[in-house]
């Protein structure tokens, strides 16, 4: 029995390299939702941590002159791709990094992490874009989102077991541990033991709770996509998604789906003449509801523990609250002194690697500052910019608006924490964006 057809077989051979190209772009979104598990097992049983926890970022590696040969082979296609605004923006963003790479030196193994974390979206970005021209656009995306909800429903799944099933130490048997410089099983609140914050696949639950909230704003616009009845296990991975994140205890990441899933159903809505008087008083309905809703929960441990994360019975002089500012005063302060940028590396989660002061700022956009200057902060503002606006451009396909309220969540979730050096997230969200963003582009 043959899988492929003589057709399909005939035009692999023909054009090997950009099947490969394709089979690498599958491959690391199927994998991505995963990857923390399968990494941490393969570290704590063969060693080479590094090494394995950058399989992604080797295989972008090695596909980068693979695609090069691509592009120097189909001219048009490298014209076409180079006239967009958003990929002159990547190409300026990548020439900063290396600008101010040589200009202040930072140590070399973490300027390697933060080319990596910074650059690593991006790159399946432009590589999306490339295959979108290489493969047929509806087939393409199809497969594309499929795997992407596919493994997302799993993560959501497995993150309900967790919650309702599964002893909170389940991870310890793949590697996870709570030594220092190991990924946690799971975590708490504040240290407390009653508000467990739990990993699913995935690497904590700050990220987690961010993953679910796109993933959840992507699937609602896949099922208005399909315009077929809403099926009782449709209902089912929702509810486990949405419990997912909320045993992330994940603040931001219930803000970002907030914000974002109201973005999209008010520009859904108001685009259609039946739904508008139902956005209007949802709308009415919620600024109603809010006071009450607090008045019903200020008074609670619930209040205190989740909203606040201010355990006043933990015996510490601060609660995460006050670490966060402390973050934000401390990192402004160097990025006054050094508004030029100090180097790939020098901040976020990249700086561990570096032998020098770690920079955690608790913000994205501080973090990029730091590292490659408030000019390169506008560079990078300018690309989720474009983008954003492609997305609205394309917004009467909900899939795209779906995409838009992921952007905008995720964006939200990065004031407060450094949300775009997930690579689960980053690189799933971006890969998608590059495929579906294309029928916005004006060439």
């Amino acid at each position: 029995m043959q899988i492929l057809s003589q057709k399909r077989r005939s035009d692999i051979r023909q054009r090997p390299l950009d099947y490969v190209l394709l089979g690498a772009f599958l491959f690391i979104l199927a994998v991505l939702p995963f990857h923390a598990v399968l990494t941490n097992w393969a570290a704590s049983n063969f060693g080479a941590e590094l090494l394995i926890k950058a399989w992604k970022e080797l295989i972008l590696l090695i596909s980068l002159p693979l695609l090069v040969i691509v592009l120097v082979r189909d001219k048009p296609l490298t014209r076409k791709l180079v006239s967009r605004a958003v990929n002159k923006l990547i190409i300026a963003f990548v020439f900063l990094h290396l600008v101010i790479y040589f200009w202040q030196t930072p140590d070399p193994e973490a300027a390697l992490a933060g080319f990596a974390f910074n650059l690593r979206f991006l790159a399946m970005f432009c590589l999306a874009q490339v295959l979108i021209e290489k493969f047929r656009p509806a087939r393409l995306r199809a497969t594309s989102l499929a795997t992407v909800l596919i493994c997302a429903s799993v993560v959501a799944v497995f993150g309900a077991l967790q919650v309702f099933v599964l002893p909170n130490d389940i991870l310890t048997h793949v590697g996870y541990g709570f030594e220092r410089g190991e990924v946690r099983p799971y975590m708490t609140i504040d240290e407390n033991p009653d508000y467990v914050r739990i990993n699913s696949t995935l690497r904590g639950p700050n990220p987690l709770g961010a993953y679910m909230a796109a993933m959840l704003l992507l699937g609602a616009g896949y099922l208005l996509a399909r315009k077929q009845k809403v099926e009782w296990w449709h209902v089912a991975l929702a509810a486990a998604g949405f419990i997912t994140l909320w045993a992330s205890y994940s603040r931001s990441a219930a803000v970002g789906l907030i914000i974002g899933g109201f973005f999209c159903f008010t520009a859904w809505g108001l685009g259609r003449a039946s739904w508008r008087p139902w956005v209007i008083r949802g709308f009415i309905l919620g600024i109603l509801l809010m006071p009450v809703a607090f008045l019903a929960i200020k008074d609670t441990s619930f209040y205190d523990h989740v909203i606040l994360h201010n355990n006043r019975q933990d015996g510490r002089p601060k609660d995460s609250n006050s670490v966060r500012i402390d973050a934000y005063t401390t990192n402004l302060t160097i990025l006054r002194d050094r508004p030029f940028g100090q180097g790939p590396g020098t901040a976020g989660t990249a700086s561990f690697h570096n032998k020098q002061q770690t920079q955690i700022a608790e913000n994205h956009y501080i973090q990029i500052a730091q590292e490659v200057g408030l000019f390169g902060l506008a560079v990078f503002l300018g690309i989720i910019s474009v983008v954003g606006w492609m997305l609205w451009q394309g917004r009467s396909d909900p899939v795209q608006l779906g995409l838009l309220g992921g952007l905008i969540a995720t964006s939200v979730v990065s004031l407060f924490l450094h949300g775009w050096q997930d690579e689960t997230l980053a690189m799933t969200w971006w890969a998608l964006a590059g495929l579906y963003v294309k029928d916005s582009f004006r060439d």
